[in-house]
């Protein structure tokens, strides 16, 4: 096109890739790095955001190839098991933050953010560009490198994220232990109250008159009176 940079529909299909998965994913990177160079000219990718981008399509490039020359190897570390669920914790009382050097910007974590940034011609590059992600991930030498090394897929889904692409079922992400239950806290044992003024007086009577009670019964008992008989009058 003229005027400004350009990726045309036939760089997206080239059929001239290179064989290993790890090098026909850098040139799928490559590809999506020139159409981002060339929106960053007249498109809304501008700036931190586009610098950022690109880095992150290089770094998982680098990051690929070099995770496949180490299983290749056999010098490749063992993948971390999934962290188990923790429990929330109480955040601690707010410190004031050390003074840091500013932070590399955080991309959008929506899901196919990336293709919503391009415009014009680029579409179809961009479109291109993930089929060809997709036709890769489920290749039988790709499948076969992701499940020597496991580590590949927290490169894989991120790009996979950011293009829109939901990834194969040989790349989700391995099951969480499940979270344990949360401690319960010990119930507070309240003290026992005291009685009320009423009910005080009333067991202090009770304690008073209750040993009085058998002599009280005692003071009534003894041999029953005979009742005196009525005379009746003679006539």
């Amino acid at each position: 096109m003229p005027g400004g940079l350009s990726i045309s529909i036939t760089d997206a299909v080239n059929t001239n890739l290179p064989h290993t998965p790890a090098d026909r994913f850098a040139s799928i990177m490559d590809l999506l790095f020139r159409v981002l160079a060339a929106q960053g000219i007249k498109g809304r990718l501008v700036g931190a955001l586009l610098v950022a981008v690109c880095g992150k399509l290089r770094r998982t490039a680098r990051s690929l190839t070099i995770l496949a020359a180490r299983a290749a190897a056999g010098t490749l570390p063992a993948a971390r098991p999934p962290r188990p669920r923790q429990p929330a914790a109480r955040s601690a009382p707010a410190t004031p933050p050390s003074p840091q050097p500013p932070a590399r910007p955080r991309l959008p974590g929506s899901f196919g953010w990336l293709p919503r940034q391009i415009e014009g011609e680029a579409i179809q590059s961009v479109a291109a560009a993930k089929s060809q992600l997709a036709c890769l991930l489920d290749a039988p030498d790709m499948v076969a490198l992701i499940a020597a090394a496991p580590q590949a897929g927290r490169l894989l889904r991120p790009i996979c994220r950011m293009l829109g692409l939901r990834p194969p079922p040989h790349l989700a992400l391995p099951p969480r232990p499940p979270r344990p239950p949360r401690p319960r806290r010990p119930r507070r044992q309240q003290a026992a109250r005291p009685a009320p003024a009423r009910d005080r007086s009333l067991i202090e009577w009770a304690t008073a008159v209750l040993p009085l009670l058998p002599r009280l019964a005692g003071a009534g008992s003894g041999p029953p009176r005979r009742a005196a008989r009525r005379r009746t009058p003679t006539g």
